[in-house]
């Protein structure tokens, strides 16, 4: 995320509806709504310190944060100004917001974004992080605009941050309107593997493990799908979200991960920005799916060796689409 992010942190069973008469068909909403959280659902009663903010919408840029009392809490809590209709934050996901930081002793905001769609923030909200957003947004729905407030003693250990003119007694208030969130992994109706290509299993994470098979590569390439999701289908040209794992056909190593570099990777779904066969194994598919691609070498890197892969190799990608930017 942006400065303030920064600052502060360092300072401190997949469910498928569709076939089953009576109910309403799967979504991505119902399929997210069946995931166990990563973090603790927010915390929000009355009284607390989060229940003293208020919000004013202005005709154009960010709207007016107001504090209504002193804010002495001893717990992160959280306030929903205004619920979305998208998918619920449970986790480990990556999250595009409009932000107001503001000094919870005066009311100051010491940094916003224009609230226009130009400078939004994108920030990997995971548990465990220097400051618990992770608690503060569980089970907050896309498309909400929330109030967070931090107390001095979380925030900044009581120590204040003199950059930011924010005292040691000082709480610190975040307003975040959660513009989109994407998924934390495939979430959707399992498919069965098909014959042909390395078997393919998940830890709970959904990070995979790849198998590979004792047999020549195809020559063409090869995609299954082993989940399918119900989400929108992916289009050619889109920046899209992924998790991905990657290897070598016949080789028992991963040459690259999103899972283990820490977050999803977000790239152009365009032939010249990454290679053919990425682009052509998930244009089409829908978001919420995981698929499994054998990627020849002329779609591929060809007779370019690229580190650990060597040249003319045949590729495997293990991929979760998590989402576009619409």
């Amino acid at each position: 995320m942006r400065k303030f992010i920064a600052i502060l942190t360092a300072t401190a069973a997949a469910v498928s509806l569709a076939g089953c008469a009576g109910l309403q068909p799967a979504t991505l909403e119902s399929d997210v709504a069946a995931i166990k959280p990563t973090c603790e659902h927010y915390s929000s009663n009355a009284g607390d310190d989060a229940s003293k903010l208020s919000l004013v919408k202005n005709t154009t840029g960010a709207p007016t944060v107001k504090i209504n009392g002193k804010l002495d809490g001893k717990t992160i809590t959280t306030q929903v100004f205004e619920q979305g209709k998208g998918i619920q934050f449970t986790g480990d996901q990556l999250v595009n917001m409009e932000y107001i930081g503001l000094n919870g002793g005066n009311g100051k905001v010491f940094q916003s974004s224009k609230f226009d769609g130009s400078d939004m923030a994108a920030q990997y909200v995971k548990a465990n992080m220097g400051l618990d957003f992770c608690h503060a947004l569980s089970g907050v729905t896309e498309g909400s605009t929330v109030g967070i407030v931090v107390p001095a003693v979380i925030a900044h250990g009581g120590k204040g941050i003199a950059d930011l003119k924010i005292g040691p007694t000082d709480a610190v208030v975040f307003v975040f309107k959660l513009a989109k969130i994407y998924l934390p992994r495939a979430i959707g109706a399992e498919q069965p593997q098909q014959s042909g290509f390395p078997s393919v299993v998940r830890a709970p994470s959904g990070q995979p493990g790849i198998t590979m098979l004792k047999t020549d590569a195809p020559t063409t390439q090869q995609t299954a799908v082993l989940i399918k999701g119900h989400g929108a289908v992916v289009k050619a040209g889109q920046s899209v979200t992924v998790h991905y794992t990657g290897a070598v056909w016949g080789s028992k190593t991963v040459f690259d991960s999103s899972w283990s570099n820490g977050q999803p990777a977000q790239f152009q779904l365009k032939k010249g920005s990454v290679i053919d066969g990425f682009v052509d194994g998930i244009a089409g598919q829908t978001i919420g799916s995981q698929i499994i691609t054998v990627i020849p070498p002329d779609k591929g890197y060809g007779s370019n060796a690229q580190s650990t892969i060597p040249a003319n190799s045949t590729l495997v990608f293990v991929v979760d689409i998590l989402g576009v930017n619409d």
